[in-house]
């Protein structure tokens, strides 16, 4: 070969050799995997959008303490599905790899049990068939006995400002002190102070301008997710007048409903129904109570209304004259129609079929009274035209999506049948009141999602025989009579 074409050869070789070491270089040099992790911050949430089938990917670093301790991350989707997935080792977590997994649809939340100190690798991945917007929190235990403080600063003393927990488990008390003092709360100390089982909640009406201090103690190891919210001004509802609103995600949109000019009658058979209803398939919460401002956490009455209407029904015989406050709480930015009227309920007659007619988002309630002796008890609601949700419950408080002992999914046909037994307390506590003989009763809520009319029938067949061990029972069944 040719001097010239050796120099030819040499030159090729040393340009494949110099891009053999640049993209060696680019490799060893290159970020891992993780490199666009985003940290969590204990308490501090995160807004987040993803396109169908896209990640994201976060970090959360527990340090190390003295006691065994358990962190909570949740995920909350204001629109689309998505999974979350939290390893300890790899550094991009998913389907295929991971040590704790939640879905939206379940619940949306992971414990991690494991003794700090460590660091989690988080993943939020949307449903291949959809995006999504969330909410992504990480919320971590304090031990029995300690304190963990926050702050809250009021800029308008005309509000009315609510502050709330919420708690994965443990019971925790809040505790407050206003601005005219720099003292961080203590149980002995708190200016301010609740200890509710269930819902520890201040509402400050006309709070000092300035930072509150905010802490939270508990007795026993807990976690908890902690909210304050403001409200400037409240709605005043007339009866039976469909009232138009908006509310932002995150925001709180405030009703007040006056009960001094409802007449109830005197066997407290009325009831006050509060219906909200989507125009354009937002996400939101309606929380009603007899204190201001409201919340999705702690409200006396509270209805999730997900792709169908939320509707609350409040008993007539746990309320008196004074004033109802109801909450329209957005998940996501959206538009709906808020009504209260009177509602009392449609007596059934065993055997017979009544046609109902609701328009949109307005629920009806029914009831069947029967002999306190077991049996099996029949429901029926055939719709001709649009859907719902039923709800039963027996005597007591009418049923809703937080109170009952059965429910449906929206559709347009239901036949199902139960055992009196979920109806009638084998004690006879759930018998009517004063009947004689013992009489218990069924309620049956129906919820439209839109102009619906609708046919029940409800009837009780076939007493319910218990069985010995050891012992034969003998029966005789017909086909029309099982």
């Amino acid at each position: 070969m040719s001097s010239p074409g050796r120099a030819t050869l040499v030159r090729a070789l040393l340009t494949t050799v110099s891009l053999l070491l640049a993209i060696l270089a680019t490799l060893c040099t290159a970020q891992p995997a993780n490199s666009s992790s985003v940290p969590l911050v204990n308490d501090v949430p995160l807004l987040g959008s993803l396109a169908a089938n896209a990640a994201s990917y976060y970090t959360f670093s527990a340090p190390a303490v003295s006691y065994p301790q358990s962190a909570f991350i949740s995920v909350a989707a204001s629109t689309g599905s998505p999974s979350l997935y939290v390893s300890l080792f790899d550094l991009q977590p998913s389907a295929s790899s991971f040590d704790y997994a939640a879905s939206w649809q379940t619940g949306g939340v992971v414990s991690i049990s494991s003794q700090p100190p460590y660091t989690a690798y988080v993943a939020v991945v949307a449903s291949p068939y959809s995006a999504t917007n969330y909410t992504l929190l990480v919320t971590v235990a304090i031990a029995a006995g300690e304190y963990r403080y926050f702050a809250y600063t009021v800029t308008n003393s005309s509000v009315t400002t609510t502050i709330a927990l919420t708690e994965a488990y443990g019971q925790s008390w809040l505790l407050l002190n206003s601005p005219n003092t720099t003292q961080l709360p203590t149980v002995d100390s708190a200016q301010y102070a609740s200890s509710d089982a269930t819902f520890p909640l201040v509402a400050l009406q006309q709070p000092a301008v300035g930072v509150w201090q905010v802490g939270v103690w508990s007795n026993a190891s807990s976690a908890f997710t902690i909210i304050a919210a403001d409200s400037t001004a409240t709605t005043p509802v007339e009866l039976d007048v469909t009232y138009p609103g908006y509310v932002q995600q995150g925001a709180y949109v405030y009703y007040s409903i006056y009960l001094d000019t409802v007449q109830f009658t005197t066997n407290n058979s009325s009831n006050v129904v509060i219906e909200l209803l989507s125009l354009d398939s937002s996400d939101y919460d309606l929380c009603c109570d007899v204190v201001l401002s409201p919340m999705q956490y702690g409200s006396r009455w509270h209805a999730h209304g997900w792709h169908a209407p939320a509707s609350n029904l409040i008993p007539a015989s746990q309320l008196s004259s004074g004033t109802l406050y109801c909450g329209v709480s957005g998940w996501s930015d959206g538009s709906y129609l808020l009504s209260a009227s009177l509602a009392s309920a449609i007596l059934l007659t065993a055997g017979e079929t009544t046609t109902a007619q609701s328009a949109a988002g307005q629920s009806q309630l029914f009831s069947l009274v029967f002999p306190a002796v077991p049996t099996i008890v029949t429901l029926s609601v055939v719709s001709d035209v649009g859907r719902f949700i039923i709800y039963v419950s027996g005597w007591g408080e009418p049923p809703s999506n937080d109170n009952n002992v059965a429910q449906s999914y929206l559709s347009n046909v239901q036949d199902v049948t139960y055992n009196s037994s979920i109806l009638c307390a084998a004690d006879g506590s759930q018998n009517i009141p004063g009947s004689d003989p013992p009489l218990c009763q069924m309620q049956v809520l129906v919820n439209p999602d839109g102009l619906t009319l609708y046919h029940v029938t409800a009837s009780t067949s076939g007493e319910v025989v218990g069985l010995t061990k050891g012992q034969p029972v003998l029966g005789v069944a017909t086909p029309d009579q099982p």
